[in-house]
């Protein structure tokens, strides 16, 4: 009997990645992980955590108004292309999510001044 969290236990595996007979338990994990997409939920929930926890910080501290612009529209052009993403599968085309990625990094960079004095 195929156990997806505990493993096979040296029984035969009914599923098909498993030939020998033998399930290891990271496999197992694995396999629950990607049939249940927690593995991917979670990276994905983390990453906009992470923008929307960087972004505000990032456009909090910065000084001066044509970078704190900048940054304003990077985080609402991610947040649009989050919400039109609920609809659509518009981060599916490649270049929809190298945008929103450059967006991303742009929105969490830290926009301080250039210091131009050598330590």
């Amino acid at each position: 009997m195929h156990q997806p969290l505990i493993g096979c236990r040296g029984q035969r595996s009914q599923s098909k990645g498993h030939s020998k007979g033998h399930g290891l338990p990271l496999a197992d994990a694995l396999e629950v992980s990607s049939r249940h997409r927690t593995g991917g939920g979670l990276a994905g929930l983390s990453f906009v955590g992470v923008l929307f926890w960087r972004g505000p910080a990032s456009l909090q501290f910065t000084g001066r108004a044509f970078p704190r612009a900048i940054t304003a529209g990077c985080l609402t052009a991610c947040a649009g292309l989050l919400v039109h993403s609920l609809v659509d599968f518009n981060l599916h085309i490649p270049s929809n999510a190298l945008i929103f990625l450059l967006l991303a990094i742009i929105a969490t960079d830290d926009a301080r001044e250039p210091s131009y004095r050598l330590a």
